[in-house]
């Protein structure tokens, strides 16, 4: 389909109307596009853009238990944290490390210790799943040796 000018103008984004944006961020993209005669894509567009938040003073999307807007939980963690795990404890610990209390994990660098032997709960899981696999090896390679000393005696 060719571009139609009438369907589709490009209307670049004065300095005026960013700052007017700016001023009026706080009351959405939707009332935002209406005083500014623009569409609400090219709103978000231009809000995403300039890095204005469009975000409503009564909204909670995509905070995580009060976090500070500055900050944004990793979304390996946000899914665990809104899959029903032990929140509490990742919370206080991301709250530590955040005031320059808390510890890194050091076994991915990315999420802060909450277990007791010094690692985050996703290494902590990981490294007891390596244990019981090698565990298992183990077994299995004591069986086989088993298996061949009672066909040789």
């Amino acid at each position: 389909m060719p571009w139609n000018s009438a369907i589709f103008s490009r209307r670049p984004w004065t300095s005026r109307e960013l700052k007017e944006l700016r001023r009026l961020a706080h009351l959405g993209a939707e009332e935002c596009a209406r005083r500014l005669g623009r569409t609400v894509s090219s709103v978000k567009l231009a809000a995403h853009r300039h890095l204005i938040s469009l975000r409503t003073s009564d909204e909670r999307r995509g905070l995580l238990l009060g976090q500070p807007r500055s900050y944004r939980v990793p979304a390996e963690q946000r899914e665990a944290l809104l899959g029903g795990g032990n929140y509490d404890k990742l919370l206080a610990a991301y709250s530590n490390l955040m005031r320059g209390k808390g510890e890194l994990c050091p076994g991915c660098g990315k999420r802060p210790v909450t277990t007791r032997d010094g690692f985050c709960t996703v290494c902590h899981a990981r490294r007891l799943a390596d244990m019981a696999a090698q565990r298992a090896d183990e077994a299995e390679e004591r069986l086989r040796r088993w298996r061949e000393s009672r066909e040789a005696g």
